[in-house]
């Protein structure tokens, strides 16, 4: 049973690695992809010539018109030669309207282009914050596993720690119970950012690191005093011994989740 619970916790921690890697390389595929649109729609702004700027821009086609200039319908029948009498009627005057001048605008690509690099600074600045804690989170995981391998306990959380404590015991060997307990308070302590788990801090040192926090305080300090009396000091731990230093645990990680919902 403890078995299946300990690869369960396996599983759970490989799928979380899987999705985050999917949503880490989902996220850099989408601000490259919006980069690469800027860069190729900059690129067709800074190659478009100065004239398409113009008749873009110019007044006369930004308005339209609502109903036709009935000059310019009655010059185009005239203008048909089916409607004209060649020997009589008189040609009328052709009207040409002047062209409008050149609307120059040099600094639109270089506009354009900031706007495209403000707006991927913004995703950036949005995304960045998840793979911050990503890694972090990555990085405490790692630094936990190795601090327990050089202890000679392969566990890195504290549910792993619980478990492995749960198979100690029920072989009758309250010592190592003992000590994979102590370590899972540690390492909860260290998962909801109560203190910082270092094999190179002593146990009062865990005290003083919670000392802003008087009820978490008081709730580790037996914890502690228990187990340096049994490994440190050697002495003897039967299983009454073990069971309250069980509840004294329970007690500190009920203390921890209230902190956690709390913050």
């Amino acid at each position: 049973m403890h078995r299946i619970i300990r690869l369960k916790h396996q599983l759970a921690h490989i799928i979380i690695h899987v999705v985050a890697g999917l949503l880490i390389r989902k996220c850099i595929a989408i601000v490259a992809s919006l980069f690469t649109l800027v860069i190729l729609f900059t690129s067709l702004v800074l190659t478009m010539p100065a004239r398409v700027y113009a008749d873009i821009l110019s007044p006369a086609a930004l308005l339209v018109p609502a109903t036709p200039d009935p000059l310019q319908v009655r010059r185009d029948i005239l203008a048909n030669p089916d409607l004209q009498h060649r020997d009589t009627a008189p040609q009328l005057p052709r009207i040409n309207t002047p062209d409008l001048p050149a609307i120059n605008l040099p600094f639109l690509p270089y506009l354009l282009l900031g706007i495209g690099g403000l707006l991927l600074i913004v995703l950036l600045i949005l995304v960045a914050p998840f793979f911050i804690r990503y890694f972090a989170s990555r990085a405490k995981l790692r630094d936990r596993t190795k601090g327990a391998r050089k202890d000679g306990l392969d566990v890195a959380t504290s549910g792993e720690a619980i478990v492995r404590a749960q198979e100690a015991s029920d072989l009758q060997d309250f010592r190592l119970a003992l000590r994979l307990l102590y370590l899972a308070s540690l390492l909860k302590l260290d998962e909801i950012g109560a203190l910082r788990y270092d094999r190179a801090l002593t146990n009062r040192e865990y005290v003083r690191e919670v000392a802003l926090k008087p009820p978490l305080a008081t709730a580790l300090r037996p914890v502690v005093e228990t187990f340096d009396d049994v490994w440190y000091g050697y002495r003897p731990i039967t299983r009454a011994g073990y069971d309250a230093f069980e509840i004294n645990v329970k007690t500190l990680m009920a203390e921890a989740e209230g902190l956690e919902k709390r913050d």
